[in-house]
């Protein structure tokens, strides 16, 4: 069983609908946001792309450490 699927939504797309919408305008190089959205994403994005330490890196960075507050 994998540990996750898929990459996680960059952080403005608004919910899972914005995310969806995302994932069509990237995959249609003909959409009239394509270009914009390559462009505000940095270039690259692989939706399928998930990688289990970098992810939890990331969370970690969000989280407050549980361990030192009183």
């Amino acid at each position: 069983m994998p540990e996750s699927e898929r990459a996680c939504p960059p952080e403005d797309v608004v919910g899972t609908s914005g995310y969806e919408e995302f994932l069509e305008v990237l995959a249609d190089p003909s959409d009239e946001q394509h270009e914009q959205f390559v462009g505000w994403i940095g270039g690259k994005f692989d939706p399928e792309y998930f990688n289990p330490e970098n992810a939890t890196k990331r969370m970690r960075r969000g989280l407050p450490d549980w361990r030192k507050m009183a």
